[in-house]
């Protein structure tokens, strides 16, 4: 599972992240944690057509290993 927020989330979107990533860890689900540097969950899709960006590398990396 690959889990992304905004830089220019609020600090609770941050924490509700980082409690979702302990429940799938705790469940036994790997999760990878991808950091923006800017922008909000929205950008996501943006982001995953940036060919060399790390959404979509680590997307590309999610589905090689599927």
């Amino acid at each position: 599972m690959i889990l992304t927020v905004g830089g220019d989330e609020s600090p609770e979107c941050h924490r509700l992240q980082h409690e979702y990533q302990e429940l799938l860890s705790d469940a036994g689900v790997d999760v990878e944690i991808v950091l923006q540097n800017g922008g909000h969950h929205f950008d996501a899709v943006d982001l995953m057509g940036e060919a060399n960006g790390a959404l979509a590398i680590a997307v590309l990396r999610m589905i090689e290993r599927a």
